[in-house]
């Protein structure tokens, strides 16, 4: 009712590289996981309403093709490195991005590119990034990555540090809407 204009991801990346502009009221909605209540609660409301998403699921948990619709599309959330604790830290919950070794990392992420038809883009699991992390996506060619941060994302913003406002059941609809806003 407001007017604002949700994105998919192609036009985010083009937006974040400078190439286009977006109106003031654009968002990019994203969706992690791929469970509690996505199928039955937000894919039939974003189609109902003609918005964008894009869900990262885990390729190993959920398959692309119980989302896919001409309003979603679906990124990696890797395959099945989502799990806390699989690597020391002093920040953050330990996802296997962060250390495991290169070969098991490739793995997964090739599992999860293939079963989602060559996608480039990732959401870290539980938010946890670090240099070797990046690193890993590179190599395994990513070309954006999607962290928290509660910031807004903007031209000319990092590839491999995208911030997002991780939105919470505990927001009041005015904070939602002082975020969006």
């Amino acid at each position: 009712d407001q007017n604002y204009v949700t994105v998919d991801m192609n036009t985010f990346s083009m937006f974040l590289d400078g190439t286009i502009h977006l109106p003031k009221k654009s968002v990019l909605i994203t969706i992690d996981d791929g469970g509690q209540g996505v199928k039955e609660v937000a894919i039939p409301m974003l189609t109902e309403y003609r918005m964008h998403a894009t869900v990262f699921l885990i390729t190993a948990w959920y398959q692309p093709s119980e989302y896919e619709n001409e309003y979603i599309e679906c990124h990696s959330h890797t395959h099945e490195l989502h799990s806390p604790g699989a690597c020391p830290t002093e920040k953050g919950q330990g996802g296997g991005l962060l250390c495991l070794d290169e070969e098991t990392i490739k793995q997964d992420l090739e599992a999860s590119r293939n079963t989602l038809h060559g996608s480039t883009v990732i959401a870290y699991p539980l938010y946890d990034y670090n240099d070797y992390a990046i690193e890993q996506l590179k190599k395994n060619g990513f070309t954006l990555a999607f962290i928290g941060g509660s910031k807004k994302a903007q031209v000319g913003g990092e590839h491999y540090k995208i911030p997002r406002f991780p939105v919470s059941t505990s927001w009041s609809f005015e904070t939602f809407v002082d975020v969006v806003s």
